[in-house]
């Protein structure tokens, strides 16, 4: 591949609306131009992070949007973009709430198989979804070594509640509702 030139933009956002407040923010873009073995014309954006704020009449909502190329061959003409979003937003009675989400572009409309992180009262909690065939796999890490594998295949579910490596209670249905059943016979619903 011959490489005709690289785009790297830095700039800063500022966007005011009478009715959704202020957007304000820093963008910066990189980009790569180049011919393909096939003699095509190329532009593949490599890098793009938007860190900035909305301001409205009700909140500051603090924000990152990041997107790179995700395939280990430099310049490559697909969109192959991974990307995170993070939101930094005060909610009633959680001023540090904070969420984020880990992805492809291409499956943006399935949030099926992501990677979700929130964080309240500087806590932090960890959600990976997969989906396999028809089954639905939730791995959620939590405080103090603590976290739960969730399992579903159509009405049942397994799994299990762990402490570090020593799993210290089941993932089962009862009634159709999932939850978690300790050795004591309690049962406490994932809802």
């Amino acid at each position: 591949m011959k490489q005709l030139g690289q785009l790297n933009i830095e700039t800063k956002v500022s966007l005011e609306s009478a009715n959704s407040g202020v957007l304000t923010g820093d963008i910066k873009l990189n980009a790569d131009r180049f011919v393909t073995p096939f003699e095509e014309l190329v532009t593949v954006v490599s890098g793009f992070d938007f860190k900035g704020q909305l301001v409205s009449e009700n909140q500051t909502t603090q924000f990152n949007l990041q997107a790179i190329e995700a395939t280990p061959f430099i310049n490559e003409a697909t969109q192959n973009l991974a990307f995170a979003v993070q939101l930094i937003t005060p909610l009633n009675g959680a001023p540090d709430f904070q969420f984020a989400y880990v992805g492809r572009l291409n499956r943006l409309a399935d949030i099926s198989n992501a990677e979700i992180a929130l964080r309240l009262k500087d806590r932090a909690l960890e959600i990976n979804l997969r989906t396999v065939g028809n089954n639905i796999n939730a791995v959620i890490h939590g405080a103090q070594g603590r976290w739960l594998d969730v399992k579903q295949k159509g009405r049942n579910y397994s799994g299990g509640l762990y402490f570090g490596d020593t799993q210290i209670a089941d993932v089962t249905a009862v009634r159709g509702v999932p939850g978690i059943l300790f050795p004591d016979g309690t049962f406490e619903s994932l809802f």
